[in-house]
């Protein structure tokens, strides 16, 4: 079953069941081919219906890839395309971003691991122009929560300003 997001609306998502330290819940990464033939990532759970496909850009011009001549005449390195329909109107506040759910939080992480990844949350911001919350969720005991409490799993999210392009139809 699909989690769930948090309420909150000016905050960043929680997520739930079983907390971010491991709990009974079975969590699920998936994967995102790069380059793939037409072979979107299909998303489907209570909220939205769609569709991702990872593009990037050919290391050199001599390897091939079917979007060599869409990279052609662009300068990033990389896309990345959601196409969709929400189920049901959003409440509050939308995010996009990387929610990290596979990782053992039950290893609590040192503090000069939490710097060095402080470090780039500034240039990305600049990279991406907008401002991004980032975390590296609860780790060791804080992510076992009593009584079924969403513990913060590592993300790094941003409002829809950090999205390059945004086109709504009806």
């Amino acid at each position: 079953s699909p989690a769930s997001p948090s309420s909150s609306s000016s905050s960043p998502p929680t997520w739930s069941p079983g907390g971010a330290g491991g709990g009974s819940a079975a969590r699920e990464a998936r994967h995102v081919p790069l380059n793939s033939r037409g072979d979107a990532v299909a998303i489907d759970n209570e909220y939205f219906l769609g569709a991702l496909v990872m593009m990037h850009r050919p290391p050199d011009d001599k390897s091939t890839c079917i979007y060599h001549d869409y990279f052609s005449t662009r300068s990033r390195r990389w896309e990345l395309r959601l196409q969709g329909k929400f189920r049901q109107p959003p409440l509050g506040q939308l995010f996009v971003g990387c929610v990290l759910k596979d990782l053992d939080y039950a290893e609590p992480l040192s503090s000069f691991t939490s710097w060095l990844w402080s470090l780039s949350l500034a240039p990305l911001e600049r990279l991406v122009g907008a401002q991004l919350h980032f975390t590296l969720g609860d780790r060791g005991e804080g992510a076992d929560r009593p009584g079924g409490e969403a513990a913060e799993l590592a993300q790094i999210v941003g409002g829809l300003s950090a999205f390059d392009q945004v086109v709504v139809t009806s």
